[in-house]
């Protein structure tokens, strides 16, 4: 489920770009939350916050999950170091 909730952030922070002079959130990414289907998707782990939410700028964002388990099943180190050790799962900005 981790996948999903970042895949819909990350969706709904693109269409906040879009609709908003292609400027992200700045500094709070649950701004962008009238662009979900649902409210704003926490961990489900533990119901905190994806880490990075409070680190939008107006012209990048990059939230992540922990992933479970000791496999390297992510597609990222934290903080969307793609050449990392893949021990999380992180999406960015398209733009």
């Amino acid at each position: 489920r981790r996948k999903q909730d970042l895949v819909a952030i990350q969706s709904a922070l693109e269409q906040y770009y879009s609709t908003n002079s292609f400027s992200y959130p700045n500094t709070d990414c649950t701004l962008a939350t009238s662009n979900l289907k649902s409210s704003w998707p926490v961990d489900p782990g533990d119901s905190s916050p994806y880490a990075g939410i409070s680190g939008c700028t107006s012209s990048s964002y990059c939230v992540c999950a922990t992933m479970e388990g000791t496999a390297l099943v992510g597609n990222s180190a934290p903080g969307c170091d793609f050449a990392g050790s893949k021990t999380h799962y992180c999406v960015a900005n398209l733009q």
